[in-house]
């Protein structure tokens, strides 16, 4: 499903998403910065695979094993 920047600002303080922005080396604070950037049509809202996509594609020399449990905990954090 689509998500917004809201719903993601609202869990930057949980663990697996603050987990998962250090594992692909992206500080929290660029979530928004990351955000737009991936909401190449302006409307507020991106689907959440993009998100996650986009933020893999920035990532730095992060082991494929701790993006994929990364990845995991996040989807969880949002599907709670």
């Amino acid at each position: 499903g689509c998500i917004t920047f809201d719903e993601i600002a609202d869990h930057l303080e949980y663990p697996a998403v603050q987990s998962f922005f250090k594992a692909i080396d992206v500080d929290v604070s660029e979530a928004r910065n990351l955000f737009d950037l991936l909401d190449v049509s302006g409307d507020g809202l991106i689907e959440f695979e993009e998100f996650i996509s986009g933020c893999i594609r920035l990532q730095g020399p992060a082991k494929a094993s701790d993006l994929v449990f990364a990845m995991r905990e996040i989807r969880r954090s949002f599907d709670e």
